[in-house]
């Protein structure tokens, strides 16, 4: 039976039972589809959950979209009409690409235009300036339809310079579609159809079910309502309230309404605005909802209403009954209305930025979950503003709980293709590497997606040995010296992919002992064995992106870049699995482009960049179906989820500047120059998502918002729909703000968390109440704090009693280092981050010494090789061209006067090495002494004197006069740049062996506070400037925080490991110091 009736109330599951009802009395062949049009794939799901829930089962059932519906309606009811014959938004974006240059070249009115693309060589503005007008001209084809028929009949229907150049390209553009009718001629047509009845009814289904829309756009309506002539159509509309509420206007609207000069300031009377009766929150935030209802109301048709107050006792459920009932409170009422002290089914949480709101979320949840027993995670809801941004917080958080008890299962939907799909972000890089310089971090982490790996054979397991090769070979970026010459950059190999390689394959084929140069190139060690196949395999890789940097480079038409990018994915990416769609994904991607191009009769050469903003516009056009409601927490963004119920809806980021989303039209936009009712408005959008979202909450509404700066702390605020919901409850309920909103802590190991007298801070993280503890330790009591170890370790086995000279040096030198390398096999630089793209204009100063050192040693055995330059050139360690020159000239100077020093001291006879191996019970120390001269022990580094030399030196000397006992010979000179010292002979040497050996000892047990540069800066204050011994600590002090000029000893990773951020500069740093260094100092001189 035809006709249109409207089934609203304000809970949508309660409409979902009418529509199952409805759905199970099937008329004509069973076999026909049901279809129901829906908005979102997320209602999709929840209404063939509640379908099924209520029929038992949820089966045939279509949901179209609703201009997906009206346009199978068109192809029914009109001959020649099919999908061949529209018009599809991305051929008219490149047919409006193609026909710019010429309308802008030859029409007056383009002036504005040609302005704006004057410098556009690459087409990239002209690509993107289509785009956004493609998009217009789409919203005038719904919007607008009266404005597009004067365009095509020739009127510009305008005064504005817009007008005219944007009616000039439409008719261009419908001339280029070779007579192909848009959508809103097609929809006219329609309507026509229906209003003579010339209709195939067999061909049309029996009856059509509208569900969940908020909105629809006049014509839909016009539509929908003149189907009903020949078929049913049934609208399920979500209405918040119950009362006649069309005509309510919020305070802001009454304002404007009465502004002095407003036309309708004479004409509108007080009862007209309901100024008392209406709902604030419903006058305010159900702006679009009051205009479909006008909209609606045009239409004569039979209502079906199903209105339901909240029986509950919460303030949600009062809330929620305001609205229903067209009711606010006064202030007056607030002393009548109970509101329980436990009541939480409203809240607001007030935090330091998105990850802190998803850690309180989860301890909030946790609680719901621990406290309402019929509660499941599939009853929670959560929306944001910006699902992108939030992703990875959520899974950072519940994607990796601390303890996986508290685990709870959720879905993250909503997401688009370029966020959440490596592979395709893979392609789109690819797309760039005709201008990329191909860095080092930009090649690891493409090589971090499986598509690619499984492309090159590389497996997960060979990045860390590629990580290695790079961190060795010093590369940087570039493919070779041609690369960088097409940059206008000197045509060099260092630092380059090319000259990387090259080392490495030269090291597999020759010996890396001898240290040779082979046609300039130096081979560098670590491709043995089958690793030879992994460099293999990179070597192809970084080969096929050079290639690819030029085949990427000249302009194409899109038919050829087509084939061209199917040949790109065939290259770089491979299944991982069988089923894998993502690849699939990129081919029907570039299939639908050469479609596109087809129609647009689009033939223009492009750049590649443009063809990469079109694959890019098409692509974010599709959202991820997966996710939905799929038994767990559904994460999801605010629109499209829309007003689908849930026991807990949270909405989380709702911050000032967020939300509402602010419309920002476009200059040129005709629509945002002359509004009109009915029209979309993206603030207003928001207003009633957010209106919707809390009338659908059945037990809890959680708000949150990034409440305080990180920085400072101070205080930001929310949404003003959040503090318009916060003045309602305030203004009508016995609540104060205080009460409502919680403002959470910037860490969730703060103290507050874990005091009972404010059960609204609490956490379930036992990390966190450890941390607390800690905190709040330390307070109380700061001398025991700075350890990580609350006890010392246990004994270690007999073995650490054999010591060697070099471990018993680390132990002293260093002991925080000491204990968590050797004791707890702890390594927190095991070698230096390969991803580091830039090439060094200046040497690292690591760089400096090694070199230098190097250069030294070269110098005592005799002169420097010819070609040292050129072998250190090939490492990569040098600055290019001139400084690198330069800075090696200053190396050799350096290191030859180094030589110089210590040739004067043993003239031409070479060094002993001398075995050690003595007994200090219960100790057994071993080693080689080596540089041991007629004169004595002699030691040289290419370095200023630091600390950990002359430590070093110390203990050296030490075993020296224990093994020796010529005490001519009894002495150890020290050299290094910046001057010479000696020790004395020691003729007690055992006693301070021992002294360090207990230092040992207990660096293996737990921290000490002995640090390499703190100490020695103290030592020499102390013993060789004769300064008290609170004045050297307090000089150390000042040197222990880092500062702009110089790195302090508290940014060591050890240290922070040990201590933390404790300053562990007290009375036990001044003992251990004086302990190790004092005994040193006495037998030590410059000379």
């Amino acid at each position: 039976m035809a006709g249109f009736t409207l089934y609203t109330g304000n809970r949508l599951e309660r409409l979902a039972r009418e529509l199952a009802s409805r759905t199970r009395l099937r008329a004509g062949d069973p076999f026909t589809p049901e279809i129901v049009v829906i908005q979102s794939r997320g209602m999709e799901r929840w209404l063939a959950l509640e379908i099924a829930r209520h029929s038992g089962i949820a089966a045939n059932l279509v949901f179209p979209f609703p201009e997906t519906f009206l346009q199978t309606i068109i192809e029914t009811i009109l001959p020649d009409v099919d999908s061949e014959t529209l018009i599809h938004r991305d051929a008219t974006v490149l047919c409006i690409f193609t026909i710019l240059p010429r309308l802008i070249d030859t029409k007056p009115s383009f002036a504005p235009l040609r302005a704006y693309l004057h410098d556009d060589a690459s087409g990239l503005k002209r690509i993107q300036l289509a785009q956004q007008i493609s998009q217009l001209f789409d919203q005038y084809l719904v919007f607008r339809p009266d404005m597009i028929f004067a365009w095509d009949g020739g009127q510009a229907s305008g005064d504005t310079p817009h007008h005219a150049w944007q009616a000039a390209l439409w008719r261009e553009l419908m001339r280029r579609m070779n007579g192909k009718p848009h959508r809103a001629r097609l929809w006219k047509q329609l309507l026509d159809a229906l209003g003579r009845g010339s209709v195939p009814l067999e061909k049309l289904p029996q009856r059509v079910s509208i569900f969940g829309i908020s909105y629809l756009p006049p014509f839909y309506l016009q539509a929908l309502v003149a189907l009903s002539e020949v078929m049913t159509v049934d609208l399920y509309q979500l209405n918040p309230c119950g009362e006649f509420w069309a005509d309510i206007v919020s305070q802001r609207e009454e304002k404007r309404l009465r502004r002095p000069g407003s036309e309708s300031t004479a004409i509108i009377a007080d009862e007209d605005l309901h100024r008392e009766e209406g709902n604030r929150l419903l006058a305010s935030m159900g702006s679009q909802g009051r205009t479909f209802h006008r909209l609606i109301d045009e239409f004569d048709m039979p209502t079906m209403d199903d209105f339901q107050p909240n029986p509950a006792k919460t303030v949600l459920a009062a809330i929620q009954n305001d609205i229903l009932f067209l009711k606010n409170h006064s202030a007056d009422d607030r002393q009548h209305i109970a509101v329980p002290p436990s009541d939480r089914s409203v809240q607001i949480h007030a935090c330091h930025g998105p990850m802190r709101e998803m850690e309180v979320l989860y301890d909030q949840l946790l609680d719901l979950l621990n406290t309402d027993a019929d509660l499941e995670p599939r009853d929670i809801m959560v929306l944001t503003p910006d699902i992108e941004s939030y992703a990875p917080y959520i899974q950072a958080v519940f994607g990796a709980p601390e303890d996986s008890a508290l685990r709870m299962p959720f879905s993250i939907a909503d997401r688009g293709p370029m966020a959440c799909n490596p592979v395709v972000v893979a392609f789109f890089f690819l797309l760039t590497l005709n201008q990329s310089r191909l860095p080092v971090s930009e090649i690891l982490n493409l090589l971090e997606v499986p598509a690619v790996r499984s492309r090159f054979d590389l497996t997960n397991e060979d990045m860390h040995l590629i990580r290695q090769w790079i961190s060795e070979t010093r590369i940087c970026w570039g493919a070779d010296a041609a690369a960088k010459s097409r940059l206008a950059l000197p045509p060099t190999e260092a630092n380059t992919w090319q000259a990387g390689l090259a080392r490495l394959l030269m090291g597999y084929a020759l010996s890396t002992e001898d240290d040779l140069l082979f046609k300039g190139i130096l081979p560098a060690g670590g491709a043995e064995g089958s690793d030879a196949e992994v460099l293999g395999h990179l070597e192809r890789c970084i080969a096929s992106m050079a290639q690819w940097q030029t085949r990427l480079s000249p302009s194409r038409d899109l038919s050829e870049w087509s084939s061209h990018l199917m040949q790109l994915i065939d290259d770089f990416l491979k299944p991982v699995a069988p089923d894998d769609r993502d690849i699939l994904l990129l081919h029907r991607l570039i299939a639908d482009m050469a479609e596109h191009v087809t129609a647009a009769a689009a033939s223009e050469a492009v750049g590649i960049e443009v063809v990469a903003a079109v694959l890019k516009r098409h692509l974010e056009e599709e959202i991820s179906g997966g996710g939905f409601i799929s038994g767990g927490i559904t994460f999801g963004a605010l629109l499209p989820m829309r007003s689908i119920p849930a026991k807990v809806i949270c909405l989380v980021g709702l911050n000032q500047d967020t939300f509402p989303r602010e419309d920002r039209p476009m200059g040129f936009d005709l629509m945002a120059a002359d509004p009109r009712i009915g029209d979309r408005s993206r603030r207003n959008d928001d207003k009633y998502l957010f209106l919707e979202a809390l009338i659908s909450a059945r037990r809890y509404f959680y708000l949150s918002y990034c409440g305080h700066d990180r920085q400072d702390n101070t205080a930001l605020p929310p949404s003003v729909l959040v503090s318009e919901l916060i003045d309602y409850l305030v203004d009508g309920y016995p609540v104060t703000e205080e009460n409502l909103v919680t403002r959470h802590r910037l860490q969730a190991f703060s103290p507050a968390y874990f005091n009972p007298e404010d059960r609204r801070l609490f956490t379930y993280s036992r990390q966190a109440h450890d941390a607390a503890v800690s905190l709040v330790t330390a307070r109380q009591h700061p001398a025991e704090t700075g350890c990580f170890l609350s006890a010392p370790l246990p004994e270690w086995d007999a073995s650490f009693q054999t010591v060697a000279l070099k471990t018993l040096t680390q132990a002293v030198v260093h002991p925080c280092r000491f204990l968590l390398e050797q004791r707890l096999q702890v390594q927190l630089n095991e070698y230096r981050l390969p991803e580091d793209d830039r090439e060094h204009f200046t040497m690292d100063p690591l760089d400096h010494f090694t070199i230098g050192q190097a250069l030294l040693q070269e110098l005592l055995a005799g002169p420097l090789a010819p070609d040292t330059f050129e072998k250190l050139k090939a490492t990569g360690r040098l600055p290019h061209g001139d400084p690198g020159r330069l800075r090696f000239k200053t190396l050799c100077d350096e290191a030859k006067e180094l030589a110089d020093t210590v040739k004067t001291l043993h003239g031409n006879i070479l060094p002993v090495a001398v075995p050690v191996e003595i007994n200090i019970s219960p100790y057994t120390i071993t080693g080689v002494l080596e540089n041991i001269f007629p004169s004595g022990q002699l030691c040289y580094r290419f370095s200023n004197t630091k600390g950990m030399d002359l430590v070093g030196a110390w203990l050296r000397h030490l075993v020296w006069c224990r093994i020796n006992d010529e005490t001519e010979k009894n002495v150890t000179t020290v050299i290094n740049r910046d001057g010479q010292r000696r020790f004395r002979r020691v003729d007690n040497p055992d006693a301070h062996l021992a002294q360090l050996l207990s230092v040992y000892y207990r660096a293996g047990h737990e921290p000490l506070p002995l640090f390499p540069r703190s100490s020695w800066a103290y030592a020499v204050r102390r013993f060789e400037k004769a300064d008290p011994a609170d004045k050297a600590l307090d000089h150390v002090r000042s040197l222990w925080d880092q500062s702009f000029l110089r790195p302090g000893e508290a940014e060591d990773p050890y240290v922070q490991y040990c201590y933390g951020d404790a300053e562990p500069l007290d009375q036990a740093f001044v003992d251990i110091t004086e302990t190790v260094y004092g005994p040193m100092m006495q037998y030590v001189e410059r000379i």
